[in-house]
């Protein structure tokens, strides 16, 4: 899940560095800079962490397509670890 503004999304698509949301029906706009949380439960565990990133297309059709600064290291291995069992790698 990604949160923007107290609302939450499931991404269609999420690698690590970028993400899509459609449809998004918040206000962000392009090459705006934003804070969100990447939420996901790996097995037990959850995860709940803070990122910073910045639009880089919005609109009706795309969606939301936003790149994101990589997480610390910790969050980091856990998100890939997580994206593996998403994709089934």
């Amino acid at each position: 899940m990604i949160r923007i503004d107290s609302h939450e999304y499931v991404p269609e698509e999420f690698v690590l560095g970028s993400f899509r949301i459609r449809p998004y029906d918040g206000d962000l706009i392009a090459k705006q800079q934003f804070d969100f949380r990447i939420l996901f439960r790996l097995g037990e565990e959850s995860s709940d962490f803070a990122c910073r990133g910045v639009v880089v297309k919005m609109d009706e059709q795309a969606g939301l397509v936003a790149r994101f600064h990589q997480p610390p290291p910790l969050h980091t291995r856990k998100l890939i670890e997580y994206l593996k069992l998403w994709k089934g790698l």
